[in-house]
């Protein structure tokens, strides 16, 4: 990976714990795409990390 890559990970509450249970988590990340597009320059990708991994070892 260059050093201009970098792996973040968000590890969610239990969905008890939401500050909204209801929210699915599908929606919890359109809302953090949302935001995220906001910042200029910078992409951003939702997966868990073991695909993540696996996908990049295959590209």
């Amino acid at each position: 990976m260059p050093p201009n890559v970098a792996d973040n990970f968000v590890i969610l509450k239990p969905r008890s714990e939401w500050p909204d249970p209801a929210k699915t988590k599908t929606d919890l990340v359109r809302e953090m795409e949302e935001s995220l597009e906001e910042l200029p320059g910078n992409n951003y990708e939702f997966t868990q990390p073991i695909q993540m991994r696996f996908n990049e070892l295959i590209s």
